[in-house]
């Protein structure tokens, strides 16, 4: 007789089969990470949804215990209790997923998974929020740290790599996923009254701060972050912000030779999290109102200081302390800051220069960097700043100043370069703002400014100067030059020039009179440095142009005349191109019968005044700060040169026209007395500002005090707008 047959198994049985096999490949993957594949396939193969379903009911939005609660209620604590291992299980399962996603069934189970999520999203969040606020008002030990670690690792494991994920990106832009993450930025220990902190291992990222980086590293989160952001009160948005600034300095107050890596690592991680919300201005400015760039600054300095005092050389710790020094000086003060200059000294008061220069010592030119940037282009990015005297006063007060001069010892030859221009512009800064600090400069743009009405001292100049109140872009010692110049040559200026002022000033752009300042006393200090007696310096110059200029006669090709077995027969013209030369001509000559007829493009380019011919030479000092790296004399410009060049100066593209017109024949007049001079100094990213000085050469004046300014004003341009050619 043939055997019995068996009962195929009920679907309790295979349920019950089922999720003992997931439980045995779910302890098998606790305890060796390697089996989080096989538990993947497992639940794609059977399409287990029961277990994600299991774990949604338990978060239901309708079983949230209402507010106010009692955190003693033993029905309460059990409800919690049962939620936070909700969430656990939550996690291991998109845990489970995420590192067993490499084949399509794990995938398409995945997408299975997150359309189920999607749904009952909300409930998920409002349990979250019960929880972290449970834990924010029990007095129970590491209760609070529990939940706020295990709502952390759920959100992290769940939005990793959203930018990719069409329904991750859906729940990032949801309101209540935002409101969970500022909720978990916030949370404070009752206790400590600190925040509460996933300390990094020796190597890993804080978890809290690796969560904000995973939201904002997509467009969707960072749009979500930037709307509640703006929306939300002023005392929440606080909250909120006060946590990008201050937990990372209880991190760093907390660090040893046993996590440096992992807190440096953290520290980036935040600070490249926080770049894209900045690019708001309001946002910017509550950031600045809890003063994030000194704080952000000393943190990193603290962090280098610790680092160095325990002699910790691994290499790994050096390249990030590199890279988040670059990060700091290229987003915060030449990308993000809408004027540099004003922000720059925020971050020489936390010690930047200190930062620098001890990392100097554990990192070449040559090594392989982070993609955040090195520490080089943090320096090339500072030295255009470097002659602002709040910048200097911060780094002296601090007695940074005074590192940079064993600089030698402490960077390989290929670093030399930029090391000597920092300790350059430090050793100027000195002799302009201490050495000549009694010395009294000429801020007046009157270019009739009397010389016996002498200029200002260093900090004078604030009550002293009278400012055009319509642009804002002059200054006068008294209301006589003021009188003077507006008849003469402001009255033509004035309008044009308010209107730059308040575009600027909108944007908070608008360069202050202190800076302004800084760079007359620079040029003036620099000048008198670097060039010795006008007469000798105008012969010394002429000279070199001739040889120039033969030296351009010998090396052009010789033209043979039209006797000569060299001349070349011309191509004869074709028919269309004799025909098209004609009609242009009848445009022309038509176009110049009837003057109110549109001129034809080729007419109006005509039709533009040429550039003014100047005096052989005439020429034009200009000292260099943006692409040079150190203040001297970049250049001797011909006048004829430089304004053939920046053409847009002499075609009615400039307010300034007039003005530079009449500072060139004041210079033409008196030659062996005035000297026109220039500098240039970057604004920001875009932007430099050209600062032009009327000098006059006193040749009975004392050593380093001949040259003295006259008249001066500055003009801000496209960094690329002005000539480039120049005489050797």
């Amino acid at each position: 007789m043939p055997p019995p047959a068996r009962n195929a198994p009920t679907a309790d049985v295979r349920r019950i089969l089922k999720e003992m096999r997931r439980k045995k490949l779910l302890k098998l993957a606790l305890r060796s990470p390697e089996h989080y594949q096989a538990l993947a396939e497992f639940l794609a193969r059977e399409n287990d949804t029961e277990w994600l379903d299991s774990i949604l009911r338990s978060l239901e939005h309708n079983n949230v215990p209402r507010l106010p609660f009692d955190t003693e209620d033993n029905d309460l604590r059990r409800h919690t209790g049962s939620a936070l291992q909700a969430l656990t299980d939550l996690y291991f399962l998109f845990h489970t997923l995420h590192e067993g996603s490499t084949t399509p069934m794990v995938q398409a189970y995945t997408a299975s998974c997150l359309r189920i999520l999607l749904d009952r999203w909300p409930g998920v969040m409002s349990w979250m929020k019960f929880l972290l606020l449970y834990g924010a008002r029990t007095n129970l030990d590491n209760v609070g740290l529990s939940i706020v670690t295990m709502c952390t690792s759920a959100l992290a494991t769940i939005l990793t790599e959203s930018e990719k994920d069409p329904l991750k990106l859906e729940i990032v832009s949801m309101t209540c996923t935002v409101d969970i993450v500022l909720l978990l930025l916030c949370q404070v220990n009752p206790k400590t009254k600190r925040y509460y902190d996933i300390p990094p291992t020796s190597s890993s990222i804080c978890a809290i701060i690796e969560l904000a980086r995973i939201f904002l590293n997509s467009q969707e989160g960072w749009d979500a972050m930037h709307l509640r952001l703006r929306t939300v009160d002023s005392h929440t948005r606080q909250a909120a912000i006060r946590f990008f600034i201050v937990r990372i300095e209880q991190m760093v107050s907390q660090a040893d030779r046993t996590n440096f890596i992992g807190v440096v690592k953290s520290y980036l991680c935040l600070v490249e999290a926080v770049i894209p919300v900045l690019f708001d201005d309001g946002i910017w400015q509550a950031f600045h109102k809890e003063g994030f760039i000194v704080k952000y600054t000393s943190a990193l300095c603290l962090l280098t200081e610790k680092a160095h005092a325990s002699d910790f050389v691994d290499p790994e710790f050096w390249a990030h302390i590199s890279a988040a020094s670059n990060v700091l000086v290229k987003a915060f003060i030449v990308k993000l800051s809408p004027n540099p200059g004003a922000y720059l000294p925020k971050m020489m008061e936390g010690g930047i220069l200190k930062c620098l220069y001890l990392c100097l010592g554990h990192v070449n030119r040559g090594d392989v960097g982070l993609p955040s940037g090195s520490i080089w282009e943090a320096l090339f990015l500072l030295q255009p700043f470097m002659y602002l005297s709040q910048a200097y006063a911060a780094a002296a007060i601090r007695g940074d100043s005074v590192l940079w001069g064993g600089r030698a010892k402490r960077t390989d030859a290929n670093s030399e370069g930029i090391c000597w221009t920092i300790d350059d512009a430090l050793t100027r800064d000195y002799f302009v703002y201490v050495t000549r600090q009694k010395v009294k400069v000429s801020m007046c743009s009157n270019l009739k400014h009397p010389m016996e009405r002498g200029g200002h001292e260093l900090d004078e100049y604030y009550h002293s100067l009278k400012t055009c109140t319509g642009c804002h872009a002059v200054t006068y010692c008294s209301q006589e030059c003021q009188k003077e110049d507006w008849d003469s040559l402001h009255s033509k200026e004035c309008s044009v020039l308010a209107m730059e002022y308040r575009v600027q000033k909108y944007d908070k752009s608008w360069s202050s009179v202190r800076t302004r300042r800084d760079q007359v006393r620079w040029l003036e200090a620099n000048l008198n440095l670097s060039v010795g007696p006008l007469p000798e310096f105008r012969r010394e110059i002429w000279a070199k142009f001739l040889q120039w200029k033969t030296r351009c006669q010998a090396s052009a090709p010789s033209t043979p005349g039209p006797s000569t077995a060299t001349t070349r027969r011309q191509r004869p013209k074709f028919p269309y191109e004799v025909r098209r030369e004609i009609w242009e001509n009848y445009l022309q000559w038509k176009a110049l019968r009837q003057p109110s007829a549109p001129l034809t493009p080729t007419l109006m380019t005509a039709s533009r005044p040429r550039p003014p011919k100047f005096r052989p030479g005439s020429f034009l000092t200009v000292f260099d700060y943006v692409n040079n790296g150190y203040l001297s004399i970049e250049h001797t410009y011909s006048l004829d040169k430089y304004c053939a060049e920046a053409s847009s100066l002499f075609e009615g593209g400039s307010p300034w026209i007039p003005r530079i017109r009449e500072c060139i024949s004041l210079m033409e007049d008196n030659r062996d007395e005035i000297l026109l001079v220039e500098g240039r100094f970057r604004f920001d990213a875009e932007r430099t500002m050209f600062t032009t000085l009327v000098m006059r050469y006193n040749p009975d004046g004392q050593e380093q005090h001949k040259y003295s300014v006259v008249s001066s004003f500055t003009r801000t341009s496209p960094a690329k707008a002005e000539a480039q050619a120049s005489l050797p």
